[in-house]
């Protein structure tokens, strides 16, 4: 039994017959299997066919972009953060994809990605020298391969920030621990329960984290 394989999207089965029916078009099944490399799904869809007329028998699946996936765009290149140009000949930007996202195999279908798209001004992130309604756009690892992910950033990609907290009057005891190189403050608390008949203690840290340059992190796939 031979397999057929649609490698891709736009692709699908299609069958029509030499000459009309007869009598009554005949009926048909086909089972079908849709491998993603991350996930397996199987299916089948049935019908009749038309005569000489083209009917689909099978379809390809619709690409799905998940959250995390990372595409670039033909013809979208990325810019020096500092002078807005091009790197050397052009390197085209890379985007990630911000919500699961399924593409359908016809017409138009909105993906939003991060970062967004800048052309000009001092947040200007990438170059467009001729702009396309089918340009091509690649997903990464589009046949499923699985590849490690790894992160490299410099220090000043990401921030850590914490502050003082209160010190509350009228407990066993009100303290605070702060590290000025590290940026870390906690505030220690402990008072008397007279219903237990103890004296618990809490440790309490305000925080928050930001992207300060995103551009100075990637991710790197072995």
């Amino acid at each position: 039994m031979g397999i057929l394989v649609l490698d891709a999207t736009t692709k699908s089965i299609v069958v029509a017959m030499s000459g009309a029916a007869a009598t009554t078009n005949p009926d048909f099944t086909a089972a079908w299997a849709d491998d993603t490399g991350s996930a397996f799904t199987e299916g089948a869809s049935d019908g009749a066919l038309n005569g000489t007329s083209s009917v689909t028998l099978v379809a390809s699946s619709a690409l799905t972009l998940n959250q995390g996936d990372t595409i670039q765009i033909a013809g979208v290149f990325a810019v020096n953060p500092q002078n807005r140009s091009a790197y050397g000949s052009g390197k085209l930007r890379s985007f990630v994809v911000t919500s699961t996202t399924a593409v359908a195999t016809g017409g138009g279908t909105a993906v939003t990605v991060s970062p967004a798209i800048i052309t000009g001004g001092q947040f200007q992130n990438v170059t467009i020298t001729t702009t396309s309604a089918t340009a091509v756009v690649t997903p990464f690892n589009n046949t499923g391969t699985v590849s490690p992910q790894n992160i490299v950033m410099h220090k000043n990609a990401f921030t850590l920030a914490t502050a003082d907290l209160e010190l509350p009057d009228g407990v066993h005891f009100a303290g605070r621990a702060s590290d000025k190189e590290l940026g870390l403050s906690i505030r220690v608390v402990r008072q008397y329960t007279i219903n237990n008949d103890s004296i618990p203690t809490r440790l309490d840290v305000l925080y928050g984290w930001a992207p300060l340059y995103q551009e100075l992190a990637c991710r790197v796939a072995a």
